[in-house]
C-alpha cells in the first residue's frame, strides 16, 4: 500500500494561520493557538492510517472531520 501524505491547499494554510493568529491576539498569548495547532496536527495524522474516519459530505469524494469547533474537509 502506498504511503499517504497530507497536502494542504493554499487556502487551508491561510485559514489555519488566520485562526491561530486570531486566538493569539484575542488571548494575548500563544498558548491556546499552540495547543489547537498541535491537536489539529495530531488528529490529522489519524487520517493517514484511517482515512474513512471522516464523514461523507454532499460533495462527491469529499469527507470532513470535526476537530474542536472546526471542520477539516479532505479527499482521500
Amino acid at each position: 500500500m502506498a504511503k499517504r501524505i497530507i497536502v494542504w491547499s493554499e487556502n487551508a494554510v491561510y485559514e489555519l494561520k488566520e485562526i491561530l493568529e486570531y486566538f493569539n491576539i484575542r488571548n494575548k498569548s500563544k498558548i491556546y493557538s499552540l495547543k489547537l495547532n498541535a491537536k489539529i496536527q495530531s488528529d490529522l495524522k489519524l487520517l493517514l492510517t484511517y482515512p474513512e474516519i471522516g464523514k461523507n459530505t454532499t460533495t462527491l469524494n469529499v469527507r470532513a472531520i470535526l476537530i474542536d469547533n472546526y471542520f477539516i474537509f479532505f479527499t482521500k
